[in-house]
């Protein structure tokens, strides 16, 4: 599959329980954007390819790695590790790589494992490890204040994410502080 020729101006990964006849997916809460959102963003100078963008995006926003120094090695290594299980083109200009949940983790034990160590490769958001299980991406994450993506989910694709009020008045109260 060809992750490279499409002329977009960003890329990002959708993460799905499995392919094909995937059933749910991972999102991110922005709140700079004021909703949930995928994972990925706009293309920058140095990025290789349209690819190289979303899985760059991917290590910015679902791990808080930022070092430019090791990005055009890793995301080489990385490129050709994980090829997308699908490609979505949109008329937008903007492109999604399928990936699984399976792949995510894969990814995170190559860069705590075989990256972390000879590259001083650092997290933002999982300070003390990266993640090993989907529950530790889910559940361990520190983002800051400055983090695009600060908390994560994972939703069905078969209903519309519609919340209805009784549901948000709980969680408001849920997440009031203790008196």
């Amino acid at each position: 599959m060809n992750t490279s020729t499409h002329d977009a101006d960003a890329a990002g990964i959708l993460f799905v329980n499995k392919y094909p006849n995937p059933t749910h997916f991972l999102a991110g809460y922005q709140p700079r954007r004021g909703g949930i959102t995928g994972i990925g963003g706009k293309k920058e100078e140095g990025d290789g390819s349209v690819y190289h963008t979303a899985i760059r995006e991917m290590l910015e926003e679902l791990l808080g790695i930022h070092d430019a120094r090791w990005h055009q090695y890793v995301l080489r290594i990385l490129q050709e590790r994980y090829k997308p299980r699908a490609v979505i083109y949109t008329e937008k200009s903007y492109v999604s790589y399928v990936l699984t949940f399976a792949d995510m983790l894969a990814i995170m034990r190559d860069m705590k494992y075989e990256f972390s160590k000879s590259n001083c490769i650092f997290s933002t958001i999982y300070t003390r490890n990266l993640p090993e299980t989907l529950e530790d991406v889910l559940f361990n994450r520190k983002p800051s204040p400055s983090d695009e993506v600060r908390e994560l989910g994972i939703f069905p694709l078969d209903c519309p994410l519609n919340f209805l009020q009784e549901l948000l008045e709980d969680v408001r109260i849920i997440s009031e502080p203790l008196r």
